[in-house]
C-alpha cells in the first residue's frame, strides 16, 4: 500500500502565532507578554494611534517636524564615533534637489552594512530636524528606511496611513505590524459574526471582517482625525462588539 497523503488542516483563529512564517518559539515568547498568543489574539490587538505616512515629496521640501516621506538614493553609508563612546551609523541620501542624512544611535552594525548599499534607492519615512552644529541643516534620526528592491509585496510602513501599536522590550513595532499584516492578510476572512444583522444594518456597521482589516491598515481615503479619536465606522464595530460581548457575559 502507498503512503497516505497528509491532510492539511484549515486554517483557525485559533492557530497559534508561533508557526506562523517569521516568528518561531523566541519571538512567540515575547508576544505572550503582550497576550498575543493565537491569530484571534492578532486580530483583535487593535491600533492606538495611527500616523500618516501617505504624503511624499523631496528632500528639498522637508520641514522641520512634519512626518514626510521621499525617494532618495544612498550616496554613502557607515559609522562613527562621537566622543569617545557615542556610536552613530549615519546614511548620505540625495535626489534630484538635494541631500540630507539619516542618523542611528541605536543599531547592529553588521546588519546596517549589509541593509544600506551605496548606489541602493530607498523610501524615507519620518520627521526632519534641525542639526544644531551643522547650520540647522535638517536630518532624520532613526526614520524608517525601505529598500526599493521592485519586488510587489505589500509596503506597510511608508506611502499609506501606518497603525500604531503597544509594543513591549524586545518587540520592535516594525516587526509587529508586519505580523498583524501577515495574520490580516490570511484569516481575517475567518471572524465570525455574532452581532444581530438588524442592529449591524441600523448602524451601518461593514462586516467584521472588513473592520479588523480597516482598523489595522485603513484606506488612504481616511480620515486620519476620525481614526486618532476611534471614530470610524470599523473602530466603532470592534468596539460595540466588545461590549455586545460584555454584556451576554453578564446575562448569562
Amino acid at each position: 500500500m502507498g503512503k497516505e497523503t497528509p491532510q492539511k488542516t484549515s486554517p483557525s483563529l485559533e492557530d497559534p502565532l508561533q508557526f506562523i512564517k517569521g516568528v518561531g518559539p523566541k519571538k512567540a515568547e515575547v508576544l505572550r507578554r503582550r497576550n498575543l498568543e493565537c491569530v484571534k489574539d492578532c486580530l483583535f490587538y487593535i491600533p492606538f494611534r495611527y500616523e500618516d505616512r501617505s504624503k511624499t515629496g523631496t528632500i528639498a521640501t522637508l520641514v522641520a517636524g512634519e512626518h514626510t516621506s521621499f525617494s532618495a538614493e544612498i550616496t554613502a553609508a557607515g559609522s562613527y564615533f562621537i566622543g569617545r563612546r557615542r556610536r552613530v551609523f549615519e546614511i548620505a541620501l540625495q535626489d534630484e534637489t538635494g541631500a540630507t542624512r539619516a542618523k542611528y544611535y541605536q543599531f547592529n552594525a553588521t546588519y546596517m552594512k549589509d541593509k544600506f548599499k551605496i548606489g541602493a534607492r530607498v523610501t524615507v519615512s519620518g520627521k526632519p530636524q534641525p542639526n544644531r552644529r551643522a547650520g540647522s541643516r535638517l536630518e532624520l534620526v532613526h526614520p524608517n528606511v525601505e529598500i526599493d528592491d521592485g519586488s510587489q509585496s505589500p509596503n506597510v510602513e511608508t506611502g499609506r496611513i501606518v497603525p500604531v501599536y503597544q509594543t513591549t522590550e524586545g518587540l520592535h513595532l516594525k516587526s509587529l505590524r508586519s505580523l498583524i499584516h501577515t495574520v490580516i492578510e490570511v484569516y481575517s476572512d475567518l471572524a465570525e459574526e455574532y452581532l444581530p444583522q438588524d442592529i449591524i444594518e441600523r448602524n451601518g456597521y461593514p462586516p467584521l471582517s472588513q473592520a479588523i482589516r480597516e482598523t489595522h491598515f485603513p484606506s488612504e481615503d481616511s480620515s486620519l482625525d476620525a481614526l486618532n479619536r476611534f471614530k470610524t465606522l470599523g473602530q466603532e464595530r470592534i468596539v460595540f462588539d466588545e461590549l455586545f460581548l460584555i454584556q451576554l457575559a453578564l446575562l448569562y
